[in-house]
């Protein structure tokens, strides 16, 4: 088990799962722009948490559990349940795999968003009556 990883047994169990939630979201949306391959995307939403999330120990952490194992992971499961497809392209040297959104991910991206939404006014709300 490589330390640093999402997989590493000191990163707690809430953590790992809002974690691995977020990632499906963030490659859905990604690919929602586009198709693309998977190493494009995780250097995407490397970037991406480098450019939005504010400085702090915690964003380092986020971007150090991401690689090629998680997102890889992650891209299984979403064409295993319908949520994107891929294609095998022959590109350059060695074959490549390229991912597009389905109907049925976009779909739960809608639905997501407005999850989201209501999750964070309810959150809030919970929060300021700490």
């Amino acid at each position: 088990m490589k330390k640093g990883r999402i997989t590493d047994v000191n990163f707690h169990p809430l953590k790992k799962h809002l974690h691995m939630g977020f990632i499906r979201l963030h490659i859905l949306l990604e690919i929602k722009k586009g198709e693309t391959y998977g190493y494009d995307l995780m250097k995407r939403i490397v970037e991406h948490i480098r450019c939005h999330a504010k400085e702090s120990p915690a964003k380092k952490a986020w971007i150090d559990k991401i690689g090629p194992g998680e997102i890889y992971s992650v891209l299984d499961s979403l064409e295993t349940q319908g949520y994107i497809k891929s294609n095998w392209i022959l590109s350059g040297k060695k074959p490549k795999k390229k991912y597009v959104i389905t109907k049925k991910g976009e779909k739960s991206l809608t639905q997501a968003k407005a999850i989201f939404i209501e999750a964070i006014k309810n959150f809030k709300a919970l929060f300021s009556e700490m």
